[in-house]
């Protein structure tokens, strides 16, 4: 499923860029291969042949759309494993082991399974876009990883292990993806934030966009699993709010990099604080 994924997300990022951006076939390419050669020099040229604000929009379609079909299908996947805890966290331990080494070995290639695995790797992270992409890698995995196990450690029911991881991940899916994409459509307010990239800004729109849709998504997870009142020590709406807010922090506080790691957690942790 992950292979036919990032074979439907490069050819999205080819329509984005070739076609919507207009970009040149050979800046598609130099985009798509490694970037331990990158100068900075790259980075200026695209903005100056397209323009900052639409190399920027581009990046954001690309990385998010990716971000979203991907975290979609693993929120059914988890959603469903945790129905058996051993076998959640034997997945999640396996996918930690496997990513990170797939990643690590294709960084410096320019195959085309390089390429295609690397291709949400933003202009504008520069020499750093592969790395960027790596340590998400190393971050995502082990992350599900501590999920999995202490939600098999702290609660023995298996509606609630569903509803808590699955709400979870909504600040995970759609909340980083709304920062990213209102930032990048409509911020004009940054602020500098510790990352891995060249270019390591966010935006007050992008955070106010990341807690609406957190508040969003998370209430139609709860509106769309009933029963749910007697669960928590606080009404539906209180823990909507507490965990929008959380996500959206942890989205803002997080090392670029690390923050859906840091997002899932935080919000899973906030979930569990206010069981009844």
């Amino acid at each position: 499923m992950r292979g036919g994924l990032r074979v439907l997300q490069f050819a999205f990022k080819y329509v984005v860029f070739v076609h919507a951006l207009g970009m040149k076939t050979n800046h598609f390419h130099l985009s798509n291969e490694p970037r331990s050669a990158w100068s900075g020099i790259e980075i200026k040229t695209m903005e100056d042949s397209y323009g900052k604000t639409r190399v920027k929009v581009a990046d954001a379609c690309v990385r998010r759309f990716g971000h979203i079909t991907i975290n979609i299908g693993r929120s059914f996947f988890f959603m469903e494993a945790v129905w058996n805890p051993a076998r959640a966290v034997q997945t999640a331990f396996l996918l930690s082991c496997l990513v990170g080494p797939w990643h690590y070995y294709f960084e410096r290639s320019n195959s085309l399974i390089a390429r295609v695995t690397f291709h949400p790797s933003r202009i504008r992270d520069g020499r750093f876009g592969r790395f960027n992409l790596m340590c998400v890698q190393a971050w995502q995995y082990p992350g599900y990883l501590v999920a999995t196990f202490v939600l098999a450690l702290c609660e023995s029911d298996n509606y609630k292990r569903r509803l808590f991881l699955v709400a979870a991940m909504q600040p995970v899916t759609w909340g980083d993806a709304a920062g990213e994409l209102v930032g990048s459509f409509f911020g004009n307010i940054e602020f500098p934030v510790l990352g891995i990239g060249e270019i390591n800004y966010k935006t007050v729109e992008g955070c106010a966009g990341t807690l609406v849709a957190n508040l969003i998504s998370l209430a139609v997870v709860f509106h769309a699993h009933p029963g749910h009142a007697d669960i928590f020590k606080v009404p539906p709406h209180v823990v909507v709010a507490i965990v929008a807010a959380v996500g959206m922090v942890a989205e803002t506080v997080a090392v670029r990099s690390t923050d859906n790691a840091v997002i899932l957690l935080s919000c899973l942790v906030a979930l569990l604080l206010m069981r009844a």
